[in-house]
């Protein structure tokens, strides 16, 4: 890049990052007509100016004054409100601000997913109470969910008050909970609403509380990625723009209008903490009593390591509000028969574990399903009410009864029975239709089976004649289970399981030599042990050496993980042995060593070398110049290689053997890009950010043996698979077997 270049390329991207410099006195768009503004709690006021410029700020008899600091910026606290209004705030520097219809009463932030989301509109509901959602005390405030690289000072937002045409496209869920809170306690309500649909919790979590989490130590990363991505992709406009604009002039033309910034990282919700800084990081401040939150479904599959996630989230927010601890109430995930077996499961695990944070809380939805095949249930009345009712129990001391569904609070093993304690049922438990309690199942290191349940007081009696001695206890652990077991409020009782998360077990199953095999557990203090002849690991079987840590985003970061090493065939049995006691159940792999293949001199083993990287890329990076996270043995190309499910690239290398001469087509299919090459050719091309559709290559003649093999794969977001497929002489269409893979050991 020349040096005028460099400096059109700096000029340009400053121009379109820096933050204007105002004149005249400005706000975030938070601050608006028709506000409401948090009582009984002092008053955050803030905005731009000119540098040293006065600024007064008067609210309901509150003033405060202040003067511009050099970087332009200016903020006041007002002294706390009681409820009221209607109120102006007057905002006066060398111009005027006044906001009109300002209410104080009290506050919430709504945030999430599609189903915090979802509208009125399209609710169960909507024809019962639209028509009467008129209040002109409950103010509704929407935040656009803009992704940004850095954190922003404004935002896009907007207050109006509740009726059926400003109601209809907001949020059902924060919409019920405001209107819940409206009648519990009779003062004006202001629900501020930002959400997207498809968003991990990454993306609503500040930079600086990244580089703190252990479980996302590699956002950082990820972040700056994005912006060398952007300056390429705006680097690429200006040179597009250059040759253009020198054809137009030496043709006697004007120049063309220069390209837009690139889309492509404001258009995605994946972007690590881009919703925080584009939404969070610009009302930041802006007085709330507390938070409702409803997401999880994109971090399905994390377990306990979204736990980390969450626990990182709710500090981080509570630091930028600056408000200490308060309340934060999340919403149970609710069944669906999409999800991958085990993956909402974990999820529910996780967010019961957060409970352990002071000032949380979790509503139950597990009933509120009537479509398991629908991933947005329409019964958002419901949610939204189980909120309020929380939050009135928590934030204001309006005592209901219980504030939420029942959760297990001891469980012990009395002989053949397991008895389990529930809190939130002071006033006992029931089954919704009067049934005998279902949902229940024993087990042991064996497995689980149904059992039958009695109830007695807060307390259920489990037992089945198919497990004498239990050492286990679920309930609805399953991502289809509606729960029926009840308080005396209806609330339904929480998902649950006594055993601990399962090892996963990852690792090339034939091999020659020797085979390194990776244990993977989920964040909990113990110890994985096993055996290598079938046999039930104990207290006492051999503990696995702990694995480097790999440092990657997610599920199995290298703090959790063990390796065994074999060098003969075996079954090797793995089992988590959390240091607070119990255990989970165990799991167990085949290992199967052999001969090395011998060609030409060269000794060849089972399966394929692979690279595991970190990172988000909208097409196949150059893998060369990027640090490996990880490597290994697999025995296929697959991203089952990958200990995350999302934001990474894979690289296979090895060869393929083919055991006729003849023509030969492969077919890929991945999502996202892949590349396959052979005998250092590309015979399948199907790079980019796709879902998983085949693509065929063209004939490839070969001849019987083995061939170098490269497959490059990467994962931007969403789904994530890869697989191989090929035909040839007397060889029908099929994947192509993992007996086919090979690496070679010299």
């Amino acid at each position: 890049m020349t040096v005028g270049r460099s400096l059109v390329v700096a000029v340009f991207l400053m121009a379109a990052w820096q933050e204007p410099v105002r004149a005249e006195v400005g706000v975030p768009r938070i601050f608006g007509d028709r506000m409401v503004v948090q009582r009984d709690a002092p008053v955050n006021v803030w905005g731009w100016a000119t540098p040293g410029e006065e600024v007064k700020v008067e609210l309901a008899g509150r003033t405060a004054s202040t003067t511009t600091g050099t970087d332009g910026r200016w903020r006041v606290v007002l002294e706390p409100l009681a409820a009221g209004g209607p109120h102006t705030l007057g905002i006066e520097g060398k111009n005027k601000l006044a906001f009109q219809q300002v209410m104080v009463g009290e506050v919430w932030l709504c945030a999430g997913q599609s189903n915090m989301e979802w509208p009125m509109d399209r609710t169960q509901y909507a024809g019962r109470d639209l028509p009467n959602s008129a209040d002109p005390l409950l103010r509704l405030c929407k935040v656009d969910p803009i992704v940004a690289v850095r954190p922003e000072r404004d935002c896009t937002a907007s207050w109006n008050e509740s009726n059926p045409g400003s109601a209809a496209k907001f949020s059902a869920v924060a919409w019920y909970l405001g209107r819940d809170l409206r009648k519990r306690l009779d003062v004006p309500v202001g629900v501020i609403m930002v959400a997207a649909g498809g968003t991990p919790i990454e993306t609503w979590i500040s930079a600086a509380s990244c580089g703190q989490t252990p479980a996302l130590t590699k956002i950082g990363r990820l972040v700056r990625q994005v912006a060398d991505d952007y300056r390429s992709q705006s680097e690429a406009n200006l040179d597009r723009w250059t040759a253009r604009a020198r054809a137009a002039i030496a043709a006697g033309e004007n120049p063309p209008a220069f390209e837009p910034l690139p889309p492509i990282i404001i258009q995605r919700g994946w972007l690590p903490t881009g919703i925080f800084n584009g939404a969070i990081a610009p009302v930041a401040g802006f007085g709330v009593r507390g938070v409702a939150w409803y997401q999880g479904e994109a971090n399905n599959g994390e377990g306990l390591f979204y736990t980390e996630k969450l626990a990182a989230l709710i500090a981080d927010w509570r630091q930028a509000w600056g408000q200490g601890e308060f309340p934060f109430v999340m919403t149970q995930i609710a069944p669906w028969s999409g999800y991958p077996e085990g993956n909402l499961e974990g999820i529910w695990d996780a967010q019961r574990a957060a409970l352990a944070i002071p000032g949380t809380g979790l509503v139950t939805t597990g009933d509120l399903v009537p479509n398991l095949a629908d991933i947005h249930p329409v019964q958002k009345a419901e949610v939204g009410e189980r909120l309020g009712r929380w939050a009135a129990a928590r934030a204001y001391g309006l005592e209901d009864g219980p504030a939420t569904g029942p959760i297990p609070e001891k469980i012990a093993v009395r002989g053949d029975a397991v008895a389990i304690a529930f809190r939130n049922a002071d006033g006992g438990l029931r089954t919704r239709d009067g049934t005998p309690a279902g949902l229940f199942q024993v087990g042991t290191a064996e497995g689980f089976f149904d059992a039958e349940a009695s109830i007695d007081g807060a307390t259920v009696i489990v037992r089945s004649g198919s497990v004498p001695r239990p050492e286990y206890v679920r309930y609805a652990w399953n991502k289809t289970a509606v729960p029926t077991l009840v308080n005396e409020a209806g609330l339904p009782a929480l998902p649950f399981r006594s055993d601990a998360p399962a090892v996963r077990i990852r690792g090339a199953t034939t091999f020659a030599g020797k085979n390194r095999v990776t244990l993977m557990a989920e964040p909990i203090a113990g110890t994985i042990r096993y055996t290598l002849d079938g046999s039930l690991p104990t207290p006492q079987s051999p503990a696995a050496p702990p694995a480097a840590a790999t440092g990657t985003t997610g599920v199995g970061d290298g703090r959790h993980a063990a390796t065994v090493e074999l060098d003969r065939s075996a079954t090797l049995t793995a089992r988590l042995f959390p240091a607070a006691g119990g255990s989970s159940l165990p799991v167990s792999a085949a290992f199967v060593r052999v001969d090395p293949l011998l060609v030409d001199g060269a000794r060849y083993a089972p399966g394929l070398n692979y690279e595991y990287f970190v990172g988000k890329w909208s097409s196949l990076p150059n893998f060369d110049a990027l640090p490996v996270e990880q490597v290994g043995v697999a025995e296929k190309p697959a991203v089952t290689a990958a200990p995350v499910a999302t934001q990474f690239a894979l690289r296979f290398r090895g060869h393929l053997q083919v055991a006729k001469d003849g023509d030969y087509v492969f077919t890929a299919k991945s999502d996202d890009g892949s590349r396959v090459s052979l005998d250092g050719k590309v015979v399948v091309d199907d790079d980019g950010q796709h879902g998983a559709t085949p693509k065929k290559s063209d004939p490839v003649r070969l001849r019987a043996g083995l061939h170098p093999l490269e497959v490059l794969y990467h994962e931007s977001w969403g789904g994530s698979s890869l697989s191989l497929a090929y035909e040839g002489p007397d060889l029908p269409a099929q994947d192509i077997p993992a007996t086919a893979y090979f690496h070679r050991l010299d």
